[in-house]
Protein backbone atom coordinates (compact mmCIF):
# COMPACT_ATOMS: atom_id res chain seq x y z
CA UNK A 1 0.00 0.00 0.00
CA UNK A 2 1.27 3.43 -0.84
CA UNK A 3 0.61 6.77 0.81
CA UNK A 4 -2.29 8.75 -0.52
CA UNK A 5 -1.26 11.37 -3.08
CA UNK A 6 -0.69 14.90 -1.80
CA UNK A 7 -3.21 17.53 -2.71
CA UNK A 8 -1.98 19.82 -5.55
CA UNK A 9 -1.48 22.79 -3.23
CA UNK A 10 0.74 20.81 -0.89
CA UNK A 11 2.92 19.55 -3.77
CA UNK A 12 3.71 23.09 -4.93
CA UNK A 13 5.09 24.10 -1.49
CA UNK A 14 7.62 21.30 -1.31
CA UNK A 15 11.12 22.72 -0.65
CA UNK A 16 9.92 26.22 0.22
CA UNK A 17 11.15 25.87 3.80
CA UNK A 18 14.67 25.14 2.58
CA UNK A 19 14.59 28.19 0.32
CA UNK A 20 13.31 30.41 3.14
CA UNK A 21 16.04 29.08 5.42
CA UNK A 22 18.68 29.78 2.73
CA UNK A 23 17.43 33.36 2.37
CA UNK A 24 17.13 34.17 6.09
CA UNK A 25 20.32 32.51 7.37
CA UNK A 26 22.89 34.94 5.85
CA UNK A 27 20.96 37.95 7.17
CA UNK A 28 20.70 36.40 10.62
CA UNK A 29 24.41 35.49 10.67
CA UNK A 30 25.37 39.02 9.56
CA UNK A 31 23.27 40.44 12.38
CA UNK A 32 24.83 38.12 14.97
CA UNK A 33 28.34 38.88 13.65
CA UNK A 34 27.65 42.62 13.86
CA UNK A 35 26.45 42.33 17.45
CA UNK A 36 29.56 40.35 18.40
CA UNK A 37 31.88 42.77 16.56
CA UNK A 38 30.41 45.87 18.20
CA UNK A 39 30.27 44.19 21.61
CA UNK A 40 33.96 43.39 21.37
CA UNK A 41 34.74 46.95 20.21
CA UNK A 42 32.85 48.52 23.12
CA UNK A 43 34.43 46.12 25.59
CA UNK A 44 37.98 46.88 24.41
CA UNK A 45 37.24 50.63 24.26
CA UNK A 46 35.98 50.62 27.85
CA UNK A 47 39.02 48.62 29.00
CA UNK A 48 41.42 50.95 27.17
CA UNK A 49 39.78 54.04 28.65
CA UNK A 50 39.91 52.50 32.12
CA UNK A 51 43.64 51.75 31.81
CA UNK A 52 44.45 55.27 30.56
CA UNK A 53 42.31 56.98 33.21
CA UNK A 54 43.83 54.89 35.98
CA UNK A 55 47.36 55.75 34.78
CA UNK A 56 46.36 59.43 34.66
CA UNK A 57 45.09 59.24 38.26
CA UNK A 58 48.39 57.69 39.37
CA UNK A 59 50.30 60.45 37.58
CA UNK A 60 48.05 63.21 38.97
CA UNK A 61 48.80 62.08 42.51
CA UNK A 62 52.57 62.15 41.86
CA UNK A 63 54.46 65.26 43.02
CA UNK A 64 55.99 67.57 40.42
CA UNK A 65 59.48 66.70 41.67
CA UNK A 66 58.82 63.01 40.95
CA UNK A 67 57.86 63.70 37.29
CA UNK A 68 54.14 62.97 36.68
CA UNK A 69 54.77 62.36 32.95
CA UNK A 70 57.16 59.49 33.72
CA UNK A 71 54.75 58.13 36.34
CA UNK A 72 52.01 58.15 33.70
CA UNK A 73 54.18 56.29 31.18
CA UNK A 74 55.08 53.62 33.74
CA UNK A 75 51.51 53.19 35.01
CA UNK A 76 50.19 53.06 31.43
CA UNK A 77 52.67 50.38 30.37
CA UNK A 78 51.77 48.27 33.42
CA UNK A 79 48.03 48.73 32.85
CA UNK A 80 48.22 47.91 29.15
CA UNK A 81 50.13 44.72 29.86
CA UNK A 82 47.67 43.59 32.53
CA UNK A 83 44.72 44.62 30.31
CA UNK A 84 45.87 42.46 27.42
CA UNK A 85 46.91 45.31 25.11
CA UNK A 86 50.14 45.69 23.18
CA UNK A 87 51.95 48.67 24.70
CA UNK A 88 54.12 49.12 21.61
CA UNK A 89 51.24 50.25 19.40
CA UNK A 90 49.82 52.87 21.78
CA UNK A 91 50.49 56.54 21.07
CA UNK A 92 50.18 58.32 24.43
CA UNK A 93 51.27 61.66 25.80
CA UNK A 94 51.04 63.39 29.17
CA UNK A 95 51.91 67.04 29.76
CA UNK A 96 51.72 69.21 32.87
CA UNK A 97 49.96 72.49 32.04
CA UNK A 98 48.86 75.52 34.03
CA UNK A 99 50.32 77.74 36.72
CA UNK A 100 50.96 77.21 40.42
CA UNK A 101 47.79 76.21 42.21
CA UNK A 102 46.02 75.38 38.94
CA UNK A 103 48.12 72.64 37.36
CA UNK A 104 46.60 69.89 35.27
CA UNK A 105 47.92 66.83 33.51
CA UNK A 106 46.72 66.70 29.91
CA UNK A 107 46.64 63.08 28.75
CA UNK A 108 45.84 61.76 25.28
CA UNK A 109 46.12 58.14 24.14
CA UNK A 110 45.35 56.40 20.85
CA UNK A 111 45.40 52.69 20.04
CA UNK A 112 44.98 51.49 16.41
CA UNK A 113 41.89 49.30 16.01
CA UNK A 114 41.12 46.82 13.26
CA UNK A 115 37.98 45.17 14.60
CA UNK A 116 37.22 41.55 15.24
CA UNK A 117 35.97 40.45 11.82
CA UNK A 118 36.33 43.58 9.71
CA UNK A 119 32.84 43.08 8.25
CA UNK A 120 31.23 45.94 10.15
CA UNK A 121 32.49 49.54 9.79
CA UNK A 122 34.10 50.77 13.01
CA UNK A 123 36.47 53.55 14.07
CA UNK A 124 40.08 52.94 13.09
CA UNK A 125 41.40 53.71 16.58
CA UNK A 126 40.46 53.68 20.25
CA UNK A 127 41.01 57.18 21.62
CA UNK A 128 40.70 58.84 24.99
CA UNK A 129 41.59 62.16 26.57
CA UNK A 130 41.56 63.18 30.21
CA UNK A 131 42.69 66.25 32.13
CA UNK A 132 42.97 65.51 35.86
CA UNK A 133 43.98 68.19 38.31
CA UNK A 134 47.36 67.60 39.96
CA UNK A 135 46.92 66.87 43.65
CA UNK A 136 50.32 68.02 44.93
CA UNK A 137 49.84 71.82 44.77
CA UNK A 138 50.03 74.69 47.18
CA UNK A 139 46.89 76.79 47.12
CA UNK A 140 47.86 79.65 49.40
CA UNK A 141 50.92 81.83 49.59
CA UNK A 142 52.47 81.14 52.98
CA UNK A 143 54.10 84.56 52.89
CA UNK A 144 57.38 83.29 54.34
Amino acid sequence: MSAPPLPPRRRARRGSQAIEFALVTPVFLALITGVMDYSYYFSRDASFRHVVHRAARVAASTSLEDDPEAAFATALADGLTSGGFSSGSVDASATVVGTAGERFLEVAATLPWGGLTGLIPQPSALETRIRPRLEDQEFFDTGG
